[in-house]
Order: C-alpha cells, then structure tokens, then sequence
C-alpha cells in the first residue's frame, strides 16, 4: 500500500469525526434490532381507525353567542326534561358551547366511563377501595415493583381492569365526542383513563408511541394504556395478555442475550413487562411530545374547554386545565366542567375561568343537547327564524 498523504490524514480525521458525533447524537435513543417476526406480531402502533389527523373542513362564521351566565353558575341535571324547563337559558348557553365551538379541547377522566361498565377509582365502589388503597400511590407506583406482596396485588388489578375493559364499549359521551371529531370541530381530547375506549369509535385516534412532529393524533393518553406492556429496558411493546404477570422477562432481551451469548459477547440483562400506564415516581416516555402538542393547542386559539368525570386531583393535569382554560377565556370562549360532583373550592379559585358547572352523569348530556335542538332550535325552524344558522342544528346521533 501507498503511503497516506498529509492532506488524506486530515479529510480521514475530519470524516472519523462526523461519524462519531452523529453516533454520539443517536445514542440517547438506541434500541436494540426487534427481530421483524416479532415487529409484524407486536405492532407499535395502537388499533385505531387511521393513522393520520383527519382533514378538518373550512371554517365557517361563528354564531354568536347571545348569554353568557355569571361566572361559575352551576346547573344541576337531574331529569332531562325538568331541567330544560326550569333552566333554558343555561342549557342553552351548554348547547351553543358544544355545537357551535369549533377548536374545542376535552381534558376526562374516569367519569365518563362509567357508564360502559368500568368504576372510577376515587369513590366509594371506585377501583381504590377495591383493592385496598386508599390513594392511587398505593396501587400505582413504580416502588411497587420491589415489594413482593404488593405486586401480587397490582397483577391481580390489572389484570381484572384488563378483562373488564375488553368487555366494555364506548359510552354515550365516547360517542358524543366522536362526533365533535367528525364535524371536525374537536381540536384534541387529553384523556387521564387507561381503558382506550374512545379508540373504538371511527374518528377518534391516537399513536404509541406519541409522534414527536405533527400531524399529531386527536387523542392524547396522559396516563398510558392498559392495552399493552413495554420491556423496562429496551422499550419495546407488546399486547397486555390474560396470563399478565408484573415479574415477566422481556423476551426481545432474551433473545438478545442468547445472539451476544452465541458469539462470545457478555450479555447485557432484560428487563420485565410492566403495563403501559404511567405509574407515580416513573419518567413519562410522552411526557416532551405531550408537551409539544399542549404548547402548539395553546397557540391555536381554543374556543371551548370541556373538563369531563374528573376531580382534577393529578396537579400536572390540574396546571394543564389552568393553563387551557386562560387560552380559552382570552378568545371568548366557553370553559365547561362537567362531573356528577362540583369542582372543590380549591379547583375553582385555581382554574379562575370556568363558565358553567353541570353537576350531571356525562352519559345525560348528549341527551340534554338533543332535547334542546328539538325543543327550541328546531321549532324555530320550523317557526321561520331566518337568523338561525344552519350550523347550529349539527349535533350528535346517539
């Protein structure tokens, strides 16, 4: 061979040095090689209707709204036609905030999947008191992983949550939303629950993992899912089974061992399936896209809230409600809170600009906005009120 110039040796080095920032760049999101057997059995991606944000339509003018009630007014439905009676002008302040609004933001929780058979976790017959917690630190932290005699206790939760979501079908307000998805007015849905239920409806879908550039999914998991498990090493997911055990070995680590083991190389360890969900004291794998998203929904101009069958005891969901509902509030908009509880003293000084309180199920407002159309915007029509706008008769079919 020849011998390396001078000028060779100095474009050797500079190219050396390129290769070795960009492996020090891909180093923080290195993953071993998934055997593609297994990618083609465990797809990443969750079941969902499709896997791109659905074109929204064009905008038209909005309706304007014509009452507004005083700050935090609270509106009790305990028989749908009695409240429609007694309480048109807040029943319809409701409907003009979810039929007319066009970039609206739904923050739920477990409230709203009552309804399709799944308890909440904070009440009386709640999923805490089940299982003895008295808090979701004591069934939902990652410390679990280190007492024996607990971990017995989270397999059996979660496998029983497992098998009653699977069960389960969307609610009348899974449906309801779906179709604020579908009329393309719902600009994104933060969900706290695990059970994927809105995925069952059409137009409603998410990504795991979250995308970090947009388009992004309609549906935003806070808290994970109870659909699949991933590898505490190597990340790796894979379908949440009836046979779930919190002490299984990542078989994706397994067969890595055994490949290092097969040409003399030292094995590297595996680490165990925990349920996809977000447990207190553990790093968030979403947590910067979540932040993304929220940030560019901010600056999207938002003109409704709607914080569903939640007690907002998580406080980065509360700061993330605070922050939606300003975003709300600066462009006119309408901050709804709907639960069959009211929202605590501290929860209303905290988020400041709530509208409209609804002490309800969740599962009787599609009802009551139905019943409103047919009671009053629809006999207007017919009545011949030409300042209607034809917008406002868009509504959900249950």
């Amino acid at each position: 061979m020849g011998k390396t110039t001078e000028h060779e040796s100095i474009a050797v080095g500079k190219k050396r040095e390129r290769q070795d920032s960009v492996l020090i760049s891909d180093a923080e999101t290195y993953l071993p090689p998934t055997p593609q057997s297994i990618r083609k059995k465990f797809p990443e991606t969750l079941p969902a209707s499709t896997e791109s944000t659905p074109t929204r339509k064009k905008r038209v003018k909005r309706v304007p709204l014509k009452y507004r009630p005083e700050k935090n007014t609270i509106l009790e439905v305990h028989d749908v036609t009695q409240t429609l009676s007694d309480e048109p002008e807040k029943v319809g302040f409701l409907y003009h905030a979810l039929i007319n609004s066009q970039r609206i933001i739904v923050v739920n929780g477990a409230g709203v999947s009552v309804a399709s058979g799944i308890p909440d976790f904070r009440s009386s017959k709640g999923i805490f008191s089940k299982y003895g917690g008295s808090s979701g630190k004591d069934l939902f932290d990652i410390n679990l992983f280190r007492s024996s005699d607990k971990i017995q206790q989270f397999t059996s939760m979660i496998r029983d949550l497992s098998s009653l979501v699977e069960r389960s079908k969307p609610s009348k307000f899974h449906h309801f939303i779906n179709e604020l998805a579908k009329t393309s007015n719902l600009l994104r849905v933060y969900t706290q629950n695990i059970d994927c239920l809105e995925l069952q409806c059409p137009d409603l879908e998410t990504k795991s993992p979250l995308p970090s550039k947009a388009p992004f999914p309609n549906v935003i998991q806070l808290h994970g899912n109870i659909k699949q498990v991933s590898c505490t090493k190597c990340h790796i997911n894979y379908p949440l089974g009836p046979n779930f055990s919190a002490k299984m070995s990542c078989p994706e680590c397994i067969e890595l061992d055994n490949v290092r083991e097969l040409v003399g190389k030292r094995t590297l360890g595996h680490g165990i399936l925990k349920p996809k969900i977000i447990l207190y004291n553990e790093h968030h794998p979403d947590g910067e896209a979540i932040g993304a998203i929220s940030e560019m929904d901010l600056k999207s101009r938002p003109d409704c809230l709607i914080v569903a069958g939640t007690s907002l005891k998580i406080p980065g969901v509360k700061r993330m409600v605070k922050e939606f509902a300003k975003a709300v509030k600066s462009c006119k908009g309408c901050v709804i809170w709907l639960n069959k509880e009211p929202p605590s003293t501290s929860i209303i000084n905290y988020i400041e600009n709530m509208d409209l309180i609804v002490v309800a199920d969740c599962d009787s407002i599609p009802d009551l906005v139905s019943s409103y159309k047919d009671k009053y915007i629809n006999k207007s029509v017919k009545t011949s009120t030409p300042q209607i706008k034809i917008d406002m008769l868009n509504t959900c079919k249950i």
